[in-house]
């Protein structure tokens, strides 16, 4: 059986192969992304296009991925995890890096003048947390160490809850003049709080989807 098995793992290993490159992509997009935020002060409206642009290529990437992995599951029966979990995988690393690029056009479309250290702050967490997920994903082939990594992104996800829910509190604080005075300030910032926000629930959805991978196959 153990023969079998090796022999299943082998023919479909393109499989892990995809969804590494995919979760390259999204830990590139992360990292994209918590750049253009953290440069985006000294950049001037040239410069902060391309960033955006260059996020867009990514997009583009993991959506030419993505579709490779769905073209493989139609041609091949037999694949090394449950198809639903590669699919679910693909599916949802391609969704984080749609989020991060449409991030990245809110921020230039709301005319920013600068970066909330919130956003910045949310930005980092949902990068170490695809940071954690590229790890869980390189280790798909061989899944006893993948707990660490998935456990990480789910304490990410906590850190990242309390930065949102104290930013909320804040944009809807009534003696906070600039912003009782500021509605269309408040809507953008919490657009992108809210978006940011959903980025770091989907990681943890992604972190729980590979721990359950590993439950099954270990």
């Amino acid at each position: 059986m153990n023969r079998i098995k090796e022999f299943f793992l082998l023919k479909d290993d393109k499989f892990f192969d995809l969804l590494l490159k995919l979760a390259d992509c999204s830990y590139a997009s992360s990292r994209a992304f918590s750049a253009f935020l953290d440069d985006f002060d000294r950049l001037d409206d040239a410069g902060r296009a391309e960033r955006v642009k260059a996020l867009g290529k990514l997009e583009k990437e993991g959506d030419a991925l993505v579709a490779t992995i769905a073209e493989e599951l139609y041609l091949n029966f037999i694949t090394p995890i449950d198809r639903e979990d590669i699919h679910a995988l693909g599916s949802d690393l391609d969704t984080c890096i749609d989020m991060l690029e449409e991030a990245a056009k809110k921020i230039s479309y709301y005319r920013f003048d600068r970066i909330t250290p919130v956003l910045k702050s949310q930005a980092r967490i949902a990068e170490e947390q695809m940071k954690a997920i590229r790890g869980a994903v390189a280790h798909l082939r061989d899944p006893r160490n993948i707990k660490p990594e998935c456990r990480k992104v789910l304490e990410l996800e906590d850190k990242a809850d309390a930065i949102y829910e104290a930013a909320m509190a804040h944009l809807f604080d009534p003696d906070d003049v600039l912003l009782v005075n500021n509605a269309l300030l408040v809507i953008k910032l919490k657009d992108l709080y809210d978006e940011l926000e959903d980025i770091c629930d989907l990681n943890q959805k992604l972190a729980l989807i590979i721990e359950g991978v590993a439950i099954k196959h270990v």
